[in-house]
């Protein structure tokens, strides 16, 4: 799987297990649209994973009912601690630091035409459609957290 760092929304039709972005995860979850950017200094990556439901989850009878998506925002840092030097007094690196943070935000998605039964189906959009959708959607932050992997060199 290679990502574009473009920032702008791509799609990948196969997952890093080798199964298709395109079938329903357990969940019936659909997976397959990021967005994905370095920082200025190169040190940090964003990336955005959008989902939605598919099959019976994702539109219920009543016709004012929407389709659940869901947003996870990732922010990866790596860092390289340099606290040595070596005879020719040049630094060398001790550390490797990676931190991640991400955020897993909820939503609604209803269609112009409501998110009845008629309703356009995010999994038929054309992927600019998608990324319009995406941007509009007001995201609720549900789950948040944080890890850090601290490598020593020796």
């Amino acid at each position: 799987m290679e990502l574009v760092l473009d920032g702008h929304l791509r799609v990948f039709r196969v997952l890093p297990s080798g199964l298709s972005s395109m079938i329903s995860t357990g969940g019936r979850w659909s997976v397959g649209d990021y967005a994905a950017e370095l920082s200025s200094g190169g040190e940090t990556l964003y990336l955005d994973l959008f989902a939605f439901a598919e099959g019976r989850e994702a539109v219920r009878d009543d016709d004012d009912a929407g389709v659940a998506t869901r947003r996870v925002s990732l922010s990866m840092r790596l860092e390289q601690a340099f606290s040595a030097r070596d005879a020719a007094g040049v630094a060398r690196s001790s550390d490797v630091t990676l931190s991640v943070q991400g955020t897993v935000s909820v939503s609604t998605y209803l269609s112009s035409g409501g998110g009845g039964k008629n309703a356009s189906k995010l999994s038929e959009m054309p992927s600019f459609r998608r990324a319009r959708a995406w941007s509009e959607m007001e995201w609720i932050p549900v789950h948040e957290f944080e890890a850090r992997y601290d490598s020593v060199v020796r």
